[in-house]
């Protein structure tokens, strides 16, 4: 006998509000009322895409006959007008849905799309209809408020270089008898600040197979993983960027292509790729299922990392030819719901990173900062901390005592990337509505030479006696986390919990890419995160975050960092 507490991965009630879940509007001809009577055991006798979807899951045999009978009275219902309680009737407790698997809900939402956006069309006219281009529309967004407060440790190592800040500007001369050399990053003192994030999406569903997508966002447009916006600029007016401007098309509900800028279309935790990373490029993710429940999927892109600008060098009539960044990149994996209680989703990843390390250039004059050198484009684009650097510009004479004039320097990425990952995520739901979920993934940099690194002569990552020969780094990351509560807080009294442990050597993955919070960003880091969800209301809810990290090799940097959070949705 079934069980009538349990909730499982797709169930009734998720089906009933299937419509508003996904953003659309059942479609009723103009002129025609829901069918009078319609029974799970008979045949469809409506177009209503929830109805039909009601009448395949009684097929599927994931709900009764008596269950779809009751769903379908509470839609005629709808459809006619909803009724108002008698007096004192006590009031119907709201239909919630607090999980669909990611794999099942973009399979239904672009095939019933699809078929919602068909049937729009063959409906009449009615003088209240809203324009045709308003309806195609969806507009989602959400703000989140930040306090966060940075914890350094009064032992760590104060001179860790802040390669960054070079390379985004002029090159930073590093003669020890003319300048301070390269800026330093903040390691010992704490730091406090009110961050906020905000973000606008539209999404047009242009007609069956194609929708265009824009968000805007608040934060910084020097990086890829900057989406807050710090408080404390005198008041300053808060810069809007384009987040994502991507185009999809969905020639078959197991096909996507996406081209332009978009969320990130891999199977993965924060280990290689930060949360609100988006890409640039095109990918294609095929998914089908084979045999019952069983789900494999495949995953492919090619994304521009950095391109050499069309006048490289500015300064110079000696131009280079172009010599672009790029990543080309792959995942194949499976879904697997071996019972209504239980999902498994496993990927494995390999992600190319072509042309990202720098390279030493011919002996060039370094003595003035507007001279340019022929491996300057490969310098790393933007960088956090923890990957292994070099000076990438060969001095034509290096100044001395007797004659000490400036080395003007950039640096690049002394490693090779080419990440090997495992990604694997299991979700209990036979506590549901709350969830138990365990996420692990495993990262390895094939390409990663100790030896070649070594020999560039590194700029970091040289352990406290600052030779080659205490040269520390490492190719392998992890992470693992376990969950427990709501996978998707909607509403009052919705909440979950989680702890997480990572590892990260130093050239494990990119580290401008991955988690920026951890540690302060980057690789080069080990330590704990705990997380809690507590919700306040209809899409309101607050949040806290705790990561607790120090180094894996190297001199000592530990950092804990606090982060409480208020965040809203539409």
């Amino acid at each position: 006998m079934t069980n009538p507490r349990r909730r499982r991965y797709l169930n009734p009630e998720m089906l009933a509000l299937l419509p508003s879940l996904l953003g659309i509007s059942p479609v009723w001809a103009a002129d025609t009322p829901p069918p009078a009577s319609t029974s799970a055991t008979a045949a469809p006798t409506t177009q209503d895409v929830t109805l039909n979807l009601i009448h395949l899951l009684v097929q599927q045999n994931i709900i009764t006959a008596a269950q779809a009978d009751a769903l379908f009275a509470q839609a005629k219902q709808e459809a006619a007008g909803a009724t108002p309680p008698a007096p004192g009737a006590p009031p119907t407790k709201p239909i919630r849905v607090t999980y669909v698997p990611e794999v099942i809900r973009e399979q239904i939402k672009d095939q019933t799309k699809k078929e919602v956006l068909e049937e729009s069309k063959g409906a009449p006219a009615a003088p209240s209809n809203l324009p045709e281009w308003i309806r195609r529309v969806t507009i989602t967004g959400d703000f989140r408020m930040r306090y966060e407060r940075q914890f350094n440790d009064g032992g760590n190592y104060p001179y860790f270089g802040d390669y960054n800040t070079v390379n985004q500007g002029n090159p930073v001369d590093i003669s020890p008898f003319t300048s301070p050399g390269v800026p330093i990053l903040n390691t010992t003192q704490n730091r406090q600040r009110y961050r906020v994030r905000a973000r606008l999406q539209i999404d047009d569903h242009v007609n069956n197979a194609t929708t265009i997508g824009l968000r805007l966002t608040t934060g910084s447009n020097t990086g890829p993983v900057s989406p807050n916006q710090t408080q404390g600029s005198d008041f300053s007016q808060y810069p809007i960027n384009l987040d994502r401007a991507f185009l999809k098309y969905t020639p078959s509900p197991d096909a996507k292509v996406l081209v332009g800028r978009f969320a990130s279309p891999w199977l993965a935790t924060d280990l290689v790729w930060y949360n609100d990373l988006n890409f640039d490029g095109a990918a294609l993710q095929y998914n089908r299922e084979v045999v019952d429940n069983v789900r494999p999927f495949i995953t492919a892109g090619v994304f521009p990392i950095e391109n050499t600008a069309l006048g490289f060098p500015t300064v110079s009539s000696g131009k280079v030819a172009s010599r672009d960044k790029w990543l080309y990149a792959g995942q194949i994996g499976f879904s697997w719901l071996p019972s209504p209680d239980y999902l498994i989703k496993i990927g494995a990843a390999y992600y190319d990173f072509a042309k990202i390390q720098g390279e030493l250039s011919s002996p060039c004059n370094v003595t003035s900062s507007g001279v340019p050198c022929n491996t300057d484009n490969t310098r790393a684009g933007y960088m956090q901390k923890g990957n292994t650097v070099f000076a990438i510009r060969s001095p034509s004479a290096l100044p001395t005592s007797v004659n000490p004039v400036a080395e003007y320097q950039y640096y690049g990425l002394a490693s090779r990337f080419r990440v090997a990952d495992l990604t694997a995520r299991f979700d209990i739901a036979t506590f549901s509505p709350v969830h138990v979920t365990f996420n692990g993934e495993f990262a390895y940099n094939t390409a990663y030479d100790r030896v070649r690194i070594i020999a560039l002569n590194p700029d970091n990552n040289l352990g406290q006696s600052g030779t080659t020969q205490s040269f520390t780094s490492g190719p392998m990351a992890f992470q693992t986390s376990l969950t427990v509560g709501m996978p998707d807080i909607r509403e009052f009294g919705d909440w979950s919990a989680t702890v997480a442990y990572k590892y990260l050597e130093a050239d494990s993955v990119v580290d401008a890419f991955t988690d920026s919070d951890f540690h302060g960003g980057g690789t080069n880091a080990k330590g704990y995160v705990l997380r809690g969800n507590m919700g306040l209301a209809h899409n309101v809810w607050l949040s806290g975050n705790f990561f607790s990290a120090t180094e894996v090799s190297g001199p000592p940097l530990a950092v804990d960092t606090l982060q409480m959070d208020v965040n809203a949705r539409f």
